[in-house]
């Protein structure tokens, strides 16, 4: 701050400084518009008005400045080219602080021959908010899917790898590990496309079962929680029909998915999620392979499930709640492990709760897209075909799948005779 701009302040009383874009000014004037953004509407021959309020008001942001110096002429054209730059910038404000603004209309820079090294100034701004990030939400469900893996590590490493653990205690960890890579393969054999989930589990299978052969330390507790967390990656891989390198050459090839979608890897993991939560586990290293394994399950379930291409908002509807009931399940059985390992257990759930929020954005933006199944009852006994058409009608060329959703939907014998009792019907024709 200068002499002269000691002296201004000291001259006028309560003159403030402020600046935009890095020009410095002072303040001696300034208002600022608040309300509500409304519209009134006016009917003929009523006395009645409609008020349609449209939100809040930021409204203009009006400063009258002076610029006071020997520098008062380069200052004012650096005030012009800032309120030309295009775009937001940075205003503090005297009273209001920093506000981030964008100049309203053109600004009023005067000079005055009575009025040597002052320069006046009127501007005004439209306060600017900071603009919301809109990303993927797919993005953020594989950036949770990714946490949870990582986080369900750390219970089992944290509790099997503890100094002076008893050989007992490992040994009886490396039997619910062993148990859990039979549900799998049992899972794996009963499943459609069952020679290539084994093939793509033979790998992570053989990582396993070297890891339970290790003797008790911090290494092969590490070992051991790697091992178990990526058991089931390629099975959601398989699923969501990505390349998987099989087992069987020394090329990585790519097998493949088409008997074993989504639907199937979903039901199937999440089926292992309840089938690991059943084992029973009495000692906390048990319980601590226990629920690592299962929040990697859970996480591997959930990588699927926001692929599947749902057909309505009921079917997307219900596989968020058989996850969200599964992540239920494993944040319970964590409960038991917070007095031996919190800051494990805290991570835990903290990555749980992550992938039930990034789960439910993704899905319910993708029901508000779907199309809804309703319940339609005819007045009578009559063709699915005349039901089809009734419905799809504005558009011949979405009557045919109607009709095939409809008799695939419901199970209907008899196309031709469909009783007066509620059938399902996509409220769009699926597409042909």
């Amino acid at each position: 701050m200068s002499l002269l701009d000691t002296a201004l302040d000291e001259m006028l009383p309560g003159l403030l400084p402020g600046a935009f874009r890095g020009v410095r000014f002072w303040v001696p004037d300034a208002r600022h518009e608040a309300g509500r953004r409304t519209i009134r509407t006016l009917f003929p021959g009523l006395d009645d008005v409609a008020i349609d309020d449209l939100g809040i008001h930021r409204g203009v942001v009006d400063v009258v400045g002076v610029i006071v110096g020997d520098d008062y002429v380069a200052r004012a054209e650096a005030l012009r080219v800032a309120c030309q730059t295009p775009g937001p910038g940075i205003l503090l404000h005297p009273w209001l602080g920093e506000m981030r603004v964008t100049v309203a209309e053109a600004a009023s820079i005067s000079f005055a021959a009575r009025e040597l090294r002052v320069a006046r100034f009127r501007v005004g701004f439209f306060p600017t908010p900071e603009p919301s990030i809109v990303s993927s939400t797919l993005s953020a469900v594989l950036g949770a899917v990714s946490g949870l893996l990582a986080a369900a590590a750390v219970p089992i490493a944290t509790v099997t790898g503890a100094a002076m653990l008893p050989v007992a205690l490992w040994s009886a960890a490396r039997g619910v590990a062993r148990e859990v890579a039979t549900l799998v393969s049992t899972a794996a054999g009963a499943q459609r496309g069952a020679a290539s989930l084994t093939a793509v589990l033979v790998r992570p299978l053989a990582g396993l079962d070297a890891a339970v052969q290790a003797a008790a330390g911090r290494d092969s507790a590490a070992s051991l929680a790697a091992a178990l967390t990526a058991l089931t990656v390629p099975v959601a891989t398989l699923a969501i029909g990505a390349p998987v390198a099989a087992i069987g050459s020394a090329v990585a090839e790519t097998v493949d998915a088409e008997t074993f979608g989504a639907r199937d890897g979903a039901g199937m993991l999440l089926g292992l999620v309840d089938a690991v939560l059943g084992l029973e586990a009495t000692s906390r290293p048990e319980q601590a392979v226990r629920l690592g394994a299962s929040a990697a399950i859970a996480s591997q379930a959930a990588r699927v499930i926001t692929e599947i291409d749902h057909e309505s908002r009921q079917e997307a509807a219900r596989w968020r709640s058989r996850l969200f009931a599964a992540i239920d399940a494993v944040e319970a059985a964590a409960v038991p492990l917070a007095a031996d390992g919190p800051e494990a257990v805290a991570g835990l759930t903290a990555a749980l709760g992550a992938l039930r929020a990034s789960v439910a954005r993704d899905i319910n933006e993708a029901i508000g897209r779907l199309p809804a199944v309703v319940l339609v009852t005819p007045a009578a006994t009559l063709s699915a075909w005349l039901v089809a058409d009734h419905l799809a009608g504005d558009e011949p060329g979405a009557v045919v799948p109607m009709l095939d959703d409809i008799v695939t939907r419901n199970g209907l014998r008899h196309p031709g005779l469909v009783p007066p009792e509620p059938i399902e019907v996509l409220t769009e024709a699926p597409a042909s």
